[in-house]
């Protein structure tokens, strides 16, 4: 339920919470899209622990890589709905 705002006070201090509410807000969607946006850089999907796959046979490093690519998008998947659901 929303608050009774009396005074003028009170609205001022109520637009001042909001507007910092939308600033943090702001600036957690943009780290949340950086941090997505560097993640799916190719030289970050491709590879493991800063090393690259050796080719082996041919289906064997399309499977590891297909894995790999699924479990990084499952982690931060996991990491956002965290995120949003702690708020």
């Amino acid at each position: 339920m929303m608050k009774r705002i009396k005074t003028i006070k009170q609205l001022q201090t109520e637009k001042k919470q909001l507007e910092q509410r939308r600033v943090d807000l702001e600036k957690a969607i943009k780290l949340d899209w950086l941090m997505l946006k560097k993640g799916f850089q190719p030289r970050h999907l491709f590879s493991t622990n800063g090393t690259t796959k050796e080719k082996q046979n041919g289906s064997t490093i399309f499977s590891e890589i297909v894995s790999e690519l699924a479990g990084k998008l499952i982690d931060q998947a996991q990491t956002k709905m965290f995120r949003w659901f702690k708020k």
